[in-house]
């Protein structure tokens, strides 16, 4: 203690202070440099609590809790994590400038999200928010990165209550910021959170982009917590595709990282990624010894989530040795503490958090515009007279009365084009999905009741068939999902900078064996430099469509060319173009209107209703392109569109 005194009065001293109370406090910086020394020392942080409290320093004092906060955080212990966090936001909303405030509040609900209180932790990110857009360095390149992280916050509160669709928005919005000053540490958190997303909605290969992306700004940010992060989500990524070589060497890479690091929160995490690895490889040894090591760092922290996780897995292990009720014992646990951690996903807590924030904002713009509406009626009254106040109106009434009546017709218009759109979507529902439903059906039977008579070459015939079938199926329900989504608004332009020939490559990739079942081959005119601005889930979606529809349509032998051409000074358009069965004018026509959607047979006999190329065109007018289609019978088809180039 008396040694951990004197270092105190010779930082103190370094400063230009001395050990008695200095009433006016110390300068920004000496005070930043005094926490910053003693960061990872709870001793240290402790001692020049006790000393700015006697010299009555409330901005000190704040400064000082907020880094205590910090360790209890960094150390797992999350409660006292809070309890500092939240002493120090009641000295520093008073007393310290804003930024303090906001780091504290962002620490805080961080700590908060890690033990479950989803809703506390939405309370104290859009009270963060709320200071910062009240601020004036709302808009400086501190600022920025600040409100970053505070979306990314909530980005991952509605993560953990599984609205993936809520959680891509606040972490594209924290992308963008980032990217405005460039933010390497915010990017990587970014790009590895929206990954996750894209993993669990099992689109593995954009999964793996967005994680390497990850990885590559955390090794530029120095982050080894990021850079661990990075490589357990590789990890997991390749597990879930089988690649268990991998998987092991991820893992094991990212745990030593975080190991190094002092991460305890995410190596957790890395410890149970590979127990879980090797009890499914039945290597137990080294399973149980993952196991007791994650369940070190997460007991008695409040943990529910990964406490149910390693309590399942322990009872797998158990269950895997014949250890039956040692297994039991585990799983009522791993039930008690997923319920422990059910009851605190309460999203509609959290969205009165994010109701409460916009209630507010909006209290406050229309105060500023009630105000500005009363100083304006006030000017106005001096030069105003009845009359025009009469003729206005009855002006208006008449426009009102021409908008309604225009507004009617164009809704009655509407109704009748939504109606026949109804129409032509059951038709297909119950058509083209219901006739190939039951073929399949009566052909599996048939191959059932007759396994041991029929001839061989049968068999495989009828089975090609079904496979033509299933594939039809599974593009037509792709279809069907995209534009209902599209109807109902939830598909966005997200535009972010994207390199063609990459986008390109991993999107056509699961269709090379189709390509080379009938004997077609692709050529692609796109330098390896091509860069573009665009989104690339409707890119990608875009040129999925357009090359499934060229392979449909062409004969073996035949090739499908994708070219990328410059268009003026500030786009790109991207063609599709085939050697197959072509179209007449008339059916180039139909291809606009779901109602008159033409469906061709293809070369090999595919079947098809038109819809996904529907899909593709309003997916490109959110992002103000448009499907320009030339074709001509018998000598084939080019398709394309638009994107930005990139600044």
């Amino acid at each position: 203690m008396k040694r951990s005194l004197l270092l105190l009065c010779a930082l103190l001293a370094a400063a230009g202070l001395s050990a008695a109370p200095k009433p006016a406090g110390i300068s920004a910086d000496s005070l930043e440099t005094l926490v910053r020394r003693q960061s990872r020392n709870l001793q240290g942080l402790q001692e020049l609590l006790v000393t700015f409290r006697s010299q009555g320093d409330s901005v000190a004092v704040g400064r000082t809790l907020s880094a205590i906060g910090k360790y209890y955080n960094t150390s797992g212990e999350y409660i006292k994590s809070i309890d500092a966090y939240k002493e120090a936001y009641a000295i520093e909303v008073e007393h310290s400038p804003v930024i303090q405030s906001v780091y504290t509040l962002i620490g805080l609900a961080t700590s908060c999200r890690r033990i479950g209180a989803y809703s506390s932790a939405s309370d104290y990110l859009f009270e963060a928010l709320k200071l910062l857009e009240s601020s004036e360095i709302y808009d400086t390149p501190e600022g920025k990165k600040q409100r970053s992280y505070v979306l990314n916050g909530l980005g991952n509160v509605y993560k953990y209550l599984d609205n993936g669709e809520e959680a891509e928005r606040y972490f594209r919005e924290s992308l963008a910021l980032d990217e405005e000053i460039d933010n390497y540490l915010g990017i990587a958190m970014n790009w590895s959170t929206i990954g996750s997303i894209y993993e669990y909605r099992e689109q593995y290969d954009s999964a793996a982009v967005m994680y390497a992306r990850s990885l590559d700004y955390n090794k530029r940010s120095n982050s080894r917590s990021g850079i661990g992060v990075s490589y357990n989500r590789l990890g997991q990524l390749a597990y879930g595709m089988g690649d268990v070589k991998k998987a092991e060497e991820d893992f094991l890479a990212g745990y030593n990282v975080l190991k190094k690091a002092g991460d305890r929160w995410n190596l957790a995490k890395s410890a149970t990624s590979l127990a879980h690895l090797y009890i499914d490889e039945g290597q137990y040894g080294k399973a149980q010894r993952y196991l007791d090591e994650a369940h070190e760092i997460v007991r008695g922290r409040h943990a529910y989530g990964y406490e149910a996780e390693i309590h399942a897995y322990q009872a797998q292990l158990n269950a895997r040795q014949g250890q039956y009720r040692e297994a039991y014992d585990q799983a009522l646990r791993s039930m008690s503490y997923t319920d422990s951690s059910s009851t605190q996903k309460n999203e509609q807590a959290v969205a009165q958090s994010r109701i409460k924030f916009e209630q507010e904002r909006n209290r406050m713009e229309m105060g500023k515009v009630l105000h500005e509406k009363e100083i304006e009626v006030a000017r106005r009254k001096t030069v105003l007279t009845l009359a025009a106040v009469v003729g206005l109106a009855l002006l208006l009434i008449i426009l009102l009365l021409f908008r309604n009546i225009r507004l009617q017709k164009k809704r009655n218009e509407e109704l009748l084009e939504a109606n026949a759109i109804k129409n032509k979507f059951f038709s297909i529902i119950s058509h083209d999905l219901k006739n190939p439903v039951i073929a399949q059906k009566n052909t599996l039977q048939l191959l059932v009741d007759n396994y041991d008579k029929l001839p061989k070459d049968l068999v495989y015939a009828q089975c090609q068939e079904l496979s033509k079938s299933s594939e039809s199926l599974l593009s037509l329900l792709m279809s069907l999902l995209d534009w209902s989504r599209l109807e109902v608004g939830k598909i966005r332009y997200e535009p972010i900078r994207i390199n063609l020939l990459n986008v390109i490559e991993d999107t056509l990739r699961p269709l090379e064996e189709q390509m080379s079942l009938k004997g077609i081959t692709l050529r692609t005119k796109v330098r390896s430099d091509l860069y573009a601005n665009a989104d690339i889930n409707i890119t990608s979606t875009v040129l999925r469509n357009l090359v499934s529809n060229a392979i449909k349509f062409s004969s073996s032998g035949d090739s499908i060319l994708i070219g990328v051409t410059e268009e003026g000074p500030d786009k790109l358009r991207l063609s599709v173009k085939d050697q197959g069965l072509g179209m007449s004018r008339e059916d180039v026509d139909k291809l606009y209107k779901l109602t008159d959607a033409v469906s061709t047979r293809g070369t090999a006999g595919e079947t098809g209703t038109g819809l996904g190329l529907i899909v593709c065109r309003e997916m490109l007018s959110l992002a103000g392109s448009d499907l320009v289609v030339t074709s001509q019978l018998g000598k084939g088809s080019t398709f394309s569109f638009t994107v930005d180039k990139t600044e």
